[in-house]
Order: C-alpha cells, then sequence, then structure tokens
C-alpha cells in the first residue's frame, strides 16, 4: 500500500497496539482486492494504491469505514447490499479475496460463513469489532427484555448497530485501526470520527426525545432484532422470531405474544422492512393490531445511508407507540 518504511511504521504501530487492546487484533496491511457485489467510498483508480483497502463485513460498518476513512481508504463490502447478510454464503473467489485486503472490519458470531472464511485463511488482517460493540445476550422469542447471560433462553445478540451510542464505540474502534496502520493521516480519520460521532450524538438525542413519553412501550416486532434500542430507550422488545430470523417461534411462542399485546395494550406489530412477514400478518389479523416496518438495517437497497434508516425507524416507532 505503502512505500517500505511507512509499510514498517504501520505495522510497528499496530503491533503496539496489539498490546493494549485485543480490538486491533492482525491489522496488518497488505494490497487490495475487492470483493464480488461491494463498493467502495471513491471510485477505482490507480490512485487507489496509495489508499487503504478496507473490506467490511456488511452495511453499518462499511458505512463507518467509509466515513471516518474518507479519501484515504477504499472501502468495500463483503456482503451485497442487497441481501440477507445472516444467511449469505461467501464464494471461494472471495474467500481468497479477503487474504488481499489490508483490512477487514467484522462482527464475529453475525456472520458463520464469513467467520469461517476467517478462520480458514487464518487471516491475520481481520479486526473483529465485537468487543467494541460491547454485545450482550437479549431472549430470541417473545418476552425477550435484559442483557443476563446466565437467563435461560438468552444469546449472544449481533445487532448492535440499531444502538447509536455502540455505534460511537465501534467507530472510535475503526479509527484507531486506521490511524495505526496510515498515521500520516491519523489527524484526517480523527477529525473524521469527531464530526461522525456528533452525529451520531445527534441520531441518540433524537431517539431519547422522541421515545420519552410514548403510549404504550412494548416494540413486537416480526424478528428479535431490536433489542439494543429498546434497551437503550427504556422499551421493551416482544420478538415474534428470534435474534437469528431463521429461529421460528412456535405454537407457544405465538401465543405468549399475543398474550403480551393483550396485556400491555399493544396495537402495532413491526414488520422488518423488505422481509417476509406471514406470521407477523396472522397475528394482527387475530388481533386487531395495525402493521408498520422497521429496518434492521442490515442491509440498504436504496442507497438511503445508516441515518436516514434510523431516522424513518425513528418516525414508524413515533407513530406505532404513540408518542407525544
Amino acid at each position: 500500500m505503502k512505500k517500505t518504511l511507512t509499510r514498517m511504521a504501520a505495522l510497528l504501530s499496530c503491533t503496539a497496539l496489539l498490546g493494549s487492546t485485543a480490538l486491533l487484533a492482525g491489522c496488518q496491511p497488505s494490497s487490495t482486492s475487492p470483493a464480488d457485489g461491494t463498493s467502495s467510498s471513491a471510485a477505482a483508480s490507480s490512485a487507489d494504491t496509495a489508499r487503504i483497502g478496507v473490506t467490511a463485513s456488511f452495511t453499518p460498518i462499511r458505512w463507518l469505514a467509509e466515513q471516518i476513512g474518507g479519501d484515504y481508504v477504499t472501502v468495500t463490502s463483503a456482503t451485497p447490499t442487497n441481501v440477507e447478510p445472516h444467511d449469505y454464503e461467501f464464494s471461494p473467489k472471495q474467500v481468497a479475496e479477503l487474504e488481499s485486503t489490508d483490512v477487514i472490519f467484522y462482527v464475529s458470531g453475525f456472520q458463520p460463513s464469513l467467520d469461517a472464511a476467517i478462520s480458514t485463511i487464518g487471516a491475520g488482517n481481520a479486526v473483529n469489532l465485537a468487543d467494541a460493540a460491547k454485545l450482550v445476550h437479549h431472549r430470541g422469542l417473545a418476552d425477550n427484555h435484559g442483557d443476563e447471560a446466565t437467563e435461560a433462553g438468552r444469546v449472544l445478540d449481533p445487532h448492535f448497530w440499531l444502538d447509536p451510542v455502540r455505534m460511537q464505540d465501534v467507530a472510535e474502534a475503526i479509527t484507531a485501526s486506521l490511524s495505526s496502520m496510515d498515521p500520516e493521516h491519523r489527524g484526517d480519520f480523527e477529525a473524521n470520527f469527531a464530526r461522525l460521532k456528533q452525529e451520531l450524538t445527534d441520531l441518540n438525542s433524537r431517539y431519547t426525545t422522541g421515545l420519552a413519553q410514548c403510549a404504550t412501550t412494548t416494540v413486537v416486532s416480526s424478528h428479535a432484532a431490536f433489542g439494543y434500542l429498546t434497551d437503550r430507550y427504556n422499551l421493551v422488545q416482544v420478538g415474534i422470531a428470534g435474534i437469528d430470523p431463521d429461529q421460528d417461534p412456535s405454537p407457544l411462542d405465538i401465543s405468549e405474544v399475543k398474550r403480551i399485546m393483550a396485556e400491555t395494550g399493544t396495537r402495532t406489530i413491526f414488520a422488518e422492512a423488505n422481509s417476509p412477514a406471514k406470521t407477523a400478518e396472522a397475528i394482527a389479523a387475530e388481533t386487531g393490531a395495525q402493521l408498520s416496518s422497521l429496518s434492521t438495517a442490515e442491509a440498504d437497497p436504496e442507497g438511503a445511508g445508516y441515518l436516514a434508516i434510523m431516522d424513518s425507524n425513528l418516525a414508524h416507532l413515533r407513530e406505532g407507540l404513540q408518542c407525544q
């Protein structure tokens, strides 16, 4: 990526950081080779050889890397923006390309196929952001609130990006990693992070104010992906399907959802945008509830951007929960 001395300096800086934190594990620069179905923060050109080649596991992490790296990174997404990241299977070609990128930003446990690929190739350039995200355990099916890892039925929830505060923590880890690889542009990365942090702080403020006074605090969702969001803003998530969208509810789970709705006076079910919602539709028909939508922001096929997606979610929550 850079001249030999610059590369050595970046590696020494990365090694020093590794001694103090596990977040920067393996941030060793190499050459860049974009994966299939990806996008970059700048048009590909010969100038890309002077940029850090970043592979982000999926859309929210790609967005963070683009915002922080700016003109000094070329960001590709390991997962196409129009597919479900949970179940995406990486081709042998994509797995091979992971070895030639400078750094891979990912969250272990969210995409099993990517975890397996990184393990198979022994990717020393992979930075696991799970610790920075401060992942906790949430209950996967009905009546799922809290974060006690020892309570039966709770599983580690990877959906940290739906909490703007956790997004700030992950952005800070990405900033540190990029700065260690390209110390010449540390000031640019830190300035970009400061701007991004303010945008996320403002988003958090909009949510805090917008959800402060609601007629109901129960968020019934077709997919239990919103635990971090509901925890942050003093709401209660009740998932129909589990944290893994393939975790289907049993008849007892569905009965529990309907019981909670009746007990709490919940009149809205939030179906995941761009996903099948047959069970949610059936429960809505039986209970007389209305259907609304929430995006998990895992994919962004329309290119709206993270902030716009989150603001749209806030508007739907305010309407569905009857907030003042």
